[in-house]
């Protein structure tokens, strides 16, 4: 009985132009449907260390951007520490490389001027997503070496 007057508010609503209103029930054997707004995206962290090229130690104080797909550079910063060493956590479309820029903005205060440097990251999948538009969480790591100006 309970199926009938279901069934029949469904054709009532439909023909009243409510159609995504009566829509089939998981508790009576409908799957499961995912309204979502968006595009696919990934989350990522990319780890590295940045060294002088002639003396090999490592250089603090760099910026580290990232360049996305677009070719558009984001405008949030990390700072290589004294030992060299970053992280960038972000998102973006889902891609198996991503490129970074890294840029000397403090000249010759930590150890030296540098030629600014981009570089393509490649990054694997260490967690997956939900299967709709989380494709999981990605991870890279990178050694740069900048040469002097």
């Amino acid at each position: 009985m309970k199926n009938l007057f279901y069934r029949l508010c469904r054709v009532i609503l439909t023909l009243l132009g409510f159609s995504a209103a009566s829509g089939c029930a998981v508790e009576y054997g409908c799957p499961p449907v995912y309204c979502e707004y968006g595009v696919p995206t990934m989350e990522f962290k990319v780890t590295g260390k940045v060294t002088d090229s002639e003396t090999e130690t490592p250089v603090k104080g760099i910026a580290v951007t990232y360049i996305q797909h677009n070719e558009w550079e984001r405008p949030d910063t990390v700072w290589t520490d004294e030992d060299g060493r970053f992280l960038y956590e972000s998102h973006d479309f889902p891609s198996d490389s991503l490129k970074f820029k890294f840029t000397d903005v403090d000249g010759e205060e930590n150890g030296g001027e540098f030629e600014t440097k981009e570089v393509t990251v490649p990054v694997t999948q260490t967690a997956p997503g939900d299967g709709n538009w989380d494709n999981g969480d990605y991870s890279g790591e990178v050694d740069v070496t900048l040469s002097a100006k």
